[in-house]
């Protein structure tokens, strides 16, 4: 079955199987569908085509997914995904219920996924209880994962702030100590300066014994570190020497 572009289907499972004829069965959609199940355990085990939009509102498809357009919820209840799903170069995922294998090559806007994903192009928000691997071209900004499971093969992951550092200010920190005598104790305290949910950004700013004290400010050495919450562990991001200045 084919939908042509402007073209808008519904399609109602009613609470059955539906499954095609033979492996060469698919539904090609240009347009506009939306998946419904007005019944209770409706499954869809027939190929997907996305070239359109896909209103994912409800049943399960357990057929193969490949996405090139738009996949995403517009009511109240949310298609289940146990298949595999392939999100092309240009297909966004703008949300939906994924228990099976994806494979992002476009962008993940949203959803909830909890079986496995490999990441080729971007997450930029999204709830994943499975494993995650991602992959040298991708880039993970953002998204609540659980992070034993997931895994950075080179991509950018900034959810870990990985790249954290290009965008610190460190003179906008001041230390906690402001010594005018050449043998200042540096900060005890550490100090956050982002705090997120499963991880804190923390900055911690010492004074050398001789801090080149003058008229006009001192110098101290600044140094961020990644404290990840559940295990307590840190990890250094980046550290410089810096001048504060009197006002």
């Amino acid at each position: 079955m084919t939908i042509p572009e402007g073209v808008t289907v519904t399609v109602d499972l009613t609470g059955k199987q539906v499954a095609g004829e033979n492996a060469e069965k698919k539904i090609i959609n240009y347009g506009n569908l939306t998946l419904i199940d007005s019944g209770t355990g409706g499954t869809l085990n027939i190929p997907i085509e996305n070239n359109g939009t896909l209103n994912a509102n409800g049943g399960t498809v357990t057929g193969e997914v490949t996405n090139k357009g738009t996949i995403t919820t517009t009511g109240e209840k949310a298609t289940q995904f146990s298949g595999g799903v392939t999100n092309e170069s240009n297909g966004k995922i703008e949300n939906g219920t994924f228990s099976g294998e994806v494979t992002n090559n476009g962008a993940i806007n949203d959803g909830t996924f909890s079986g496995k994903v490999t990441n080729n192009g971007t997450i930029g928000n999204g709830n994943f209880t499975g494993a995650v691997t991602n992959e040298k071209t991708g880039v993970i900004s953002g998204g609540k994962f659980d992070e034993s499971k997931l895994t950075n093969n080179g991509g950018t992951d900034s959810y870990y702030h990985l790249d954290y550092k290009g965008k610190m200010t460190p003179t906008n920190h001041r230390p906690k100590t402001e010594p005018r005598e050449e043998n200042a104790e540096p900060s005890k305290e550490p100090v956050i300066v982002a705090d997120y949910q499963n991880y804190s950004i923390e900055i911690t700013c010492t004074v050398p014994k001789k801090p080149g004290d003058s008229d006009c400010g001192y110098r101290y050495i600044a140094r961020y570190v990644l404290k990840e919450k559940a295990t307590g562990k840190s990890y250094a991001l980046c550290s410089g020497s810096y001048w504060y200045y009197y006002i």
